[in-house]
């Protein structure tokens, strides 16, 4: 099977490498054969638990995994409907909310969407954000659960 060795995802909002992407050819356009819904889910858990800062596309993409308009959002983080608008304001940059209220965010989501106790493998050893700057997620290899079929 012929693959992509890096695909840039924008479907989220913001970018996403994914790495050695299955693909099938239709009508001479490479195309990756991913279940979106599953690689979307995944990249929501990236976001929890990555190392990094999150930024206004991040915070969007979250409140619009949860089926939330701002002011849902904002009454689910004890936060105001005009905070939520500033921290997606942010676009690619960091947010700059605290540390404590990103910590509380994550975990507020992951317990809402995956429950209490959720923690998938490979995401045991979570390292503090060290700078505000933007990450971009990347999964190598390719986790095979995101292939159609």
């Amino acid at each position: 099977m012929e693959t992509i060795d890096n695909y840039d995802y924008y479907g989220c909002g913001f970018r996403v490498i994914l790495h050695k992407v299955p693909v099938t050819i239709v009508n001479g356009e490479k195309c990756p054969e991913i279940r979106f819904e599953e690689l979307e889910n995944h990249i929501l858990l990236g976001l929890l638990y990555a190392p990094f800062k999150l930024t206004g596309e991040h915070i969007k993409f979250i409140r619009i995994k949860l089926h939330m308009n701002s002011s849902q959002f904002g009454k689910f983080l004890n936060k105001t409907h005009a905070t939520i608008l500033t921290w997606e304001k942010a676009g690619e940059n960091s947010t700059n909310m605290t540390d404590d209220t990103e910590s509380m965010l994550r975990l507020k989501v992951l317990n809402n969407v995956f429950g209490p106790d959720y923690l998938p493998a490979g995401f045991e050893k979570i390292k503090k954000p060290k700078s505000k700057k933007a990450e971009i997620l990347e999964f190598d290899p390719f986790n095979e659960e995101f292939l159609e079929g």
